[in-house]
């Protein structure tokens, strides 16, 4: 992840989906960021590194979303 001066720790992420469990996968990816200090750059990263392995799974009209959010609470 890149340093950056406005960052937030981050405790959890939350990956929310039609209900099936073709995308539990991406809760093993993203493990190994939490409790790490992310920021803007850093979520848009993730961001593409999800939306990169999803295409290469066959998902090509599916995309990742960062809804607006507050991440003081982590």
């Amino acid at each position: 992840m890149p340093k950056e001066q406005r960052s937030f720790l981050i405790r959890d992420f939350v990956i929310e989906h039609n209900g099936t469990r073709r995308f539990n996968w991406m809760n093993g990816e993203l493990k190994q960021y939490k409790g790490q200090y992310i920021g803007a750059k850093g979520i848009s990263m993730l961001s593409k590194m999800l939306s990169d392995k999803m295409i290469a799974r066959g998902f090509v009209t599916s995309q990742i979303i960062v809804p607006k959010q507050n991440l003081k609470d982590g």
